[in-house]
């Protein structure tokens, strides 16, 4: 599943820069405060797990 960085950005919370460089630097946080050390296979929990922690906050 891929998305979009800007919507990944959205759902984080952080500039695209950030993004950009835990990309380049292979690491990617996950909600729970883990590091997926680019292990992007995780990307589908992680996205789902935001967009309901998302949903849940109101926003």
């Amino acid at each position: 599943m891929k998305f979009r960085a800007s919507a990944i950005c959205d759902l984080m919370g952080v500039s695209r820069r950030q993004l950009d460089r835990w990309i380049k630097a292979g690491t990617f946080p996950l909600p729970d405060g883990r590091d997926a050390k680019g292990y992007w296979w995780e990307a589908d929990r992680v996205s789902t797990r935001l967009i309901s922690e998302r949903k849940e906050r109101g926003m």
